[in-house]
């Protein structure tokens, strides 16, 4: 009987790759390593059997539902104080475990749904191409906005530190209004 001629599928270098500590050499390996000396169909047999094994084992199944749908994907919304990156970060882990492939176009709307109602409003007639335009137009916004309010709160400041300089100047007058008011009152008692 001819036999085919033993060759490695990966190259030396993967070979050579360090295994994680806890994993086991399976007997179903043993055969493309050149360790054992049985035939092929012997071998495939070994493997079906194993492999049947392997699948109806309980602690080996993945437990939970971790695939994502759609209506995931749009339910997820960027909390208060959470940077764009973050929530980046957050929606991308989500979509990868999503089994429905969208286009990048229809992601970007998904995400830009997911926004806050300032954020949303901004973007409203913008065209973002994909979602690292979208994430630089967000850090944009978010930087303007912060500008803007540290403009009011300044010009606000101003304006009360006017009213306390008016109201200084009324408490000055205070005093004497006062004298005059009792001046006036002991020249009516007497």
């Amino acid at each position: 009987m001819n036999r085919p001629c033993f060759v490695f599928a990966f190259p030396i270098a993967v070979q050579m790759a360090e295994v994680p500590r806890g994993v086991k050499n399976l007997k179903i390996i043993t055969k493309f390593a050149g360790e054992v000396g049985e035939s092929t169909v012997e071998h495939i047999a070994r493997y079906l059997v194993e492999i049947e094994k392997l699948a109806n084992d309980e602690n080996l199944k993945m437990k939970g539902d971790l695939n994502v749908v759609v209506t995931d994907l749009v339910a997820l919304k960027r909390d208060d104080g959470e940077s764009i990156d973050e929530y980046m970060i957050c929606f991308k882990n989500a979509r990868s475990r999503c089994y429905v492939s969208l286009p990048e176009s229809e992601v970007v709307k998904i995400v830009t749904m997911g926004l806050g109602f300032y954020m949303r409003w901004q973007l409203l007639n913008v065209h973002n191409s994909d979602l690292a335009h979208l994430a630089e137009k967000v850090r944009q916004m978010e930087m303007i906005r912060k500008e803007e309010e540290q403009y009011k709160s300044e010009r606000k400041l101003k304006s009360k530190s006017f009213s306390r300089r008016r109201k200084c100047h009324m408490l000055q007058w205070c005093p004497r209004v006062r004298d005059l008011i009792l001046k006036q009152k002991s020249i009516w008692l007497n």
